[in-house]
């Protein structure tokens, strides 16, 4: 028998001799690659960034439709015209304002029972009705909205604040060190109650106003002519002194 040669016996895992050069250009693809998804990663992170500082968390847009119920107040010619000029102030409050040309209007919420549903005009709508037998509607309209929330407007006016005039400005005086009499200041004292005392009873009153030579057409007895807090003025009659000595109705008389 002839002698088997000793063989070495190769490894599964062996793995053949590649050049070096195909070596370093696949490290370079594997770099490459993880840095174009890097960059992928960092712009979609950039991207949601911008999107939450667009719209912080604290400001929500909430559309709102109301229906705004002039009354009379608001021609509609207005409205119709294409130029008009519309402005609404406070729509959130209690008591919007809203101003339609150089008019403004207040207004306050009502919620209305029923449902207020709005229309528009359609443009391509088409009437399914035979005109041999009935004519078709000129314009035809589809639904828009609707809303449960009515605002009563209301016409206010706005006038301009004057400034007061400097004659009107009451200057209060300076104070001084030096006292009032208490002789002055009784008499001013007495002088302001004066002008609040009554003089004249309702029925004497009305006959100021009455022409001359006219009689009054109507007495007020004491109960209701305020004769009990009338404070009258008592004055005594002297004899003056006449010509007519020998006339005993000539003499005149005179308050003192």
């Amino acid at each position: 028998m002839e002698p088997v040669p000793n063989m070495k016996k190769e490894d599964e895992d062996y793995v053949p001799d590649m050049d070096q050069a195909s070596v370093d250009e696949e490290d370079d693809d594997e770099d490459e690659s993880a840095m174009e998804q890097e960059e992928m990663e960092g712009d979609e992170d950039e991207e949601d960034d911008d999107g939450e500082s667009d719209v912080p968390g604290d400001y929500i847009e909430e559309e709102m439709l109301v229906f705004a119920d002039f009354e009379k107040y608001l021609a509609t010619e207005e409205l119709i015209d294409p130029n008009v000029r519309v402005k609404v102030i406070g729509i959130e409050t209690e008591n919007p304002i809203v101003q339609i040309n150089n008019d403004l209007y207040k207004g306050s919420y009502d919620f209305a029972i029923g449902t207020n549903v709005f229309l528009e005009e359609d443009p391509e709508g088409k009437a399914a009705i035979d005109p041999l037998y009935s004519p078709n509607p000129e314009k035809l309209y589809k639904y828009s909205g609707q809303s449960s929330k009515v605002l009563k407007m209301k016409r206010i006016f706005v006038t301009p604040k004057t400034e007061p005039a400097a004659t009107d400005v009451k200057v209060k005086p300076e104070p001084t060190d030096e006292l009032e009499e208490p002789d002055e200041i009784e008499n001013v004292t007495s002088k302001e109650k004066e002008r609040y005392i009554v003089r004249q009873n309702y029925e004497e009153a009305l006959n100021l106003h009455l022409p001359e030579g006219v009689y009054p057409p109507r007495h007020i007895d004491l109960e209701h002519n305020c004769e009990a807090i009338v404070r009258r003025t008592l004055t005594t009659l002297n004899m003056a002194e006449s010509d007519m000595e020998d006339d005993p109705n000539g003499g005149d008389f005179k308050p003192v």
